[in-house]
Order: structure tokens, then sequence, then C-alpha cells
């Protein structure tokens, strides 16, 4: 009887910049080089796994540390200084005629009558 060979899933998250190997995230930890005729080249990359739970913690360390820092206003203005103009003008049109305003999750942004307003990706 012939053995089953075991199926690794790999895949690679750019916006999170991790490795994912059968569900588990990595990330790099370290990269081993050598220096051959004075040019660099990696040996090695070294990843270790990633604690949720850590992540967490250290968010949450993050967010208390900066939250008394600087206003939602300003954080809300910078998001927005690089928003498309026409796409802007329409999403104010709307604010003012006090369309009503939906906060959207997974994405961050608000829904703002027919149109949208993504904050973040």
């Amino acid at each position: 009887m012939a053995k089953k060979k075991e199926v690794i899933s790999v895949e690679n998250d750019l916006a999170e910049n991790v490795l994912i190997v059968n569900g588990r995230k990595y990330i790099v930890d370290r990269v081993a080089s050598k220096k051959i005729d004075g040019v660099i080249h990696n040996n090695k990359i070294i990843y270790k796994e990633v604690n949720k739970d850590e992540i967490k913690k250290d968010i949450d360390t993050v967010v208390d540390a900066l939250k008394n820092q600087t206003s939602t206003g300003e954080l809300i203005r910078e998001l927005l200084k690089g928003y498309p103009t026409k796409d802007l003008r329409r999403i104010a049109k709307r604010i003012r005629l006090k369309l009503p305003i939906k906060k959207q999750h997974g994405c961050l942004g608000f829904k703002i009558g027919d149109s949208y307003l993504q904050l973040i990706d």
C-alpha cells in the first residue's frame, strides 16, 4: 500500500507581509547572508510563527500609547489627503445633503447614501 503524500499549502499574504503555511502565519525573523566578492547574498531566511494573542497585545499597547497623541479629525484628514478629488467632492455633497452614514466593517470605510468612502484597504 502506497503512502499518501501530505499536501502542504503555502500562501504569501502581501497585505500583512506574512507567509501562511497550512493556515499558520509566519513572519521573517532574520535573514542570514554571506558576502562573496563584495556582493551580499542571502543565504537563509528564518521565519518564526506569529501568535495571534501576542499581535493583539502589541496592537493594544500601541493604541493605548498613541490614542491621546492625536485626534480622530487629524487621522481622517491625513487619510483623505491622497483620496481622489472627484470622489471626495461627491462624498462631501452627500454629507451636505444629510444622507445616512453607515460604518463599514472589515475594510474601514463609510457608506454615505449611494457612495462609499474607503479609508483603509
